[in-house]
């Protein structure tokens, strides 16, 4: 079983970070491949990345660091 303030939930869409936060898990909206610039306002996402690559560093960090 994995704890929820140990799971990222990725998701491009506000249903997945609306459901990431209802699990209670930390929320990471992905904006590469589709223009989501006037979506950021209205998701409360904990983390916002623009690239696969800058998303695998982010999770090196935190579970390497």
């Amino acid at each position: 079983m994995v704890l929820p303030d140990k799971t990222l939930a990725v998701g491009d869409s506000a249903a997945d970070i609306k459901a990431a936060q209802a699990a209670q898990c930390w929320s990471c909206y992905a904006t590469w491949g589709l223009s989501h610039e006037d979506k950021l306002r209205e998701i409360q996402a904990d983390i916002v990345v623009d690239s696969p690559e800058k998303l695998c560093r982010i999770v090196l960090q935190r579970y390497n660091g």
